[in-house]
């Protein structure tokens, strides 16, 4: 699912008279002196250049329940496989291993969901702290981790421990807890 916001109650209901006519409408507008500096400076309607080039991607959040994520997920997937077909998979590792994008990650790029930024050590300044509280959280909850060294990330110590009862629950639970900015 492409995270959609919806705009409600942006105007009146148009079932008085009143609206029909235009009278006693509050409506803010600037006047058209046509030719202001943009227009003039012929820089109207031009990209600057530095355009964010994830502007318009879904982006999970750290409260996102995990239907929601599933259908930003689908969404992208359900690209790749119109773009790719059935081997999509296989064609993305090894475009990811090589680094070398491919057609299917050009047309599909604006629909893979973003992970929530307090997950991201570039964007989150408490990255190092946040993934410690994540890891007291997780051992707390009985689910063994550590913080890798090498990377900086959480990890589990023991893989198996994915399927112990409730891990769904207490990722989410102590991802909230530990980046969720309740500090």
């Amino acid at each position: 699912m492409t995270a959609v916001a919806l705009l409600t109650g942006c105007g009146g209901s148009g079932s008085t008279s009143d609206s029909a006519s235009g009278a006693g409408e509050d409506v803010a507008s600037l006047p058209s002196q046509g030719g202001g500096a943009a227009a003039k400076s012929g820089s109207a309607g031009k990209p600057s250049g530095t355009a964010d080039p994830d502007a318009g991607r879904p982006q999970v959040r750290l409260d996102s329940s995990q239907e929601d994520i599933d259908r930003m997920w689908e969404s992208f997937e359900s690209c790749l496989r119109q773009h790719d077909g059935p081997d999509w998979k296989q064609k993305m590792i090894e475009a990811r291993k090589s680094g070398k994008p491919w057609a299917a990650d050009k047309a599909c790029h604006s629909k893979e969901p973003l992970q929530p930024p307090e997950l991201d050590p570039a964007k989150n300044p408490h990255f190092a702290d946040d993934t410690r509280a994540m890891v007291q959280c997780m051992n707390g909850k009985g689910i063994k981790s550590e913080v890798d060294s090498q990377s900086g990330f959480w990890g589990l110590i023991h893989g198996d421990e994915m399927n112990a009862p409730g891990f769904g629950d207490a990722v989410r639970t102590c991802q909230i807890k530990a980046f969720g900015g309740n500090k």
